[in-house]
């Protein structure tokens, strides 16, 4: 006889197929000397199976549907905003989140106290920190520079495909952990690059660690090459970051 939790995954065996589709947005995203994201994060539907040792496992796997079938859904389109002083105690929330995120996947990157509040504080001074809000409440962060990176100068192993004067820099993007799996990475990257392409900016720059595999893939699904690699300032942590761009038509 089936146990309880069997049966109960498969008649939710569906949501487990969908679950398998659902991107981590951090941190979903985060990236290199700017963070990312995550990326896709496979759950893969267990066997029904009778009573015994495996109901623990097959726990995990339920709950795991079920918490992915509870995230919050964007009826709409979030609204993106240039960050002020306000906003901070948020962003500062949601680089903690990407922060434990990356620690949690063994990614060696925002492990020290970078970024901090007086890095969001010079970003928002700059007019680049950016947010995007859905109902009134900060659910992402980014950074869009339009004063080029010295760390980029140094690209190793292959080259820019753009020129550095015109091109805008992506950094310390994330998405606040209600949020991953919802699709507000997309909206970020769609952002980012709508503000880009208002600034005259030919081409989108940035970096990230090559363990950080959700902001990889995310970049992918944007258009966005490998170029080659830089190292970044980052104390007592790995400074290799993996260079990507992307180039506006």
């Amino acid at each position: 006889m089936l146990s309880r939790v069997s049966l109960d995954l498969l008649s939710l065996r569906a949501a487990a197929d969908h679950a398998a589709d659902i991107a981590v947005d951090g941190n979903d995203l985060v990236h290199g000397n700017a963070p990312a994201i995550a990326g896709p994060v496979a759950v893969h539907a267990a066997r029904a199976a009778p009573d015994g040792p495996d109901v623990p496992a097959e726990q995990r796997l339920l709950d795991k549907i079920r918490r992915d079938r509870s995230r919050p859904q964007l009826t709409q389109p979030p609204v993106c905003r240039a960050a002020t002083e306000d906003d901070l105690p948020a962003i500062l929330a949601i680089a903690q989140q990407a922060r434990n995120y990356l620690r949690r996947h063994r990614v060696d990157q925002w492990q020290g106290e970078y970024p901090n509040a007086d890095t969001f504080r010079a970003d928002i001074a700059a007019g680049a920190c950016h947010v995007l809000t859905y109902q009134g409440a900060v659910a992402a962060v980014f950074t869009l520079s339009r004063t080029p990176d010295p760390a980029y100068d140094a690209l190793t192993d292959g080259r820019w495909r753009s020129d550095r004067d015109h091109a805008a820099v992506l950094h310390r993007n994330a998405v606040a952990a209600d949020w991953r799996g919802t699709g507000m990475a997309d909206h970020l990257m769609q952002a980012a690059e709508q503000l880009a392409r208002e600034s005259g900016a030919h081409a989108i720059r940035v970096d990230t660690h090559r363990h950080n595999g959700a902001q990889k893939k995310l970049l992918e699904r944007h258009g966005y090459r490998f170029c080659g690699n830089i190292l970044c300032d980052e104390p007592g942590h790995d400074p290799r970051r993996q260079a990507f761009e992307k180039l506006l038509r």
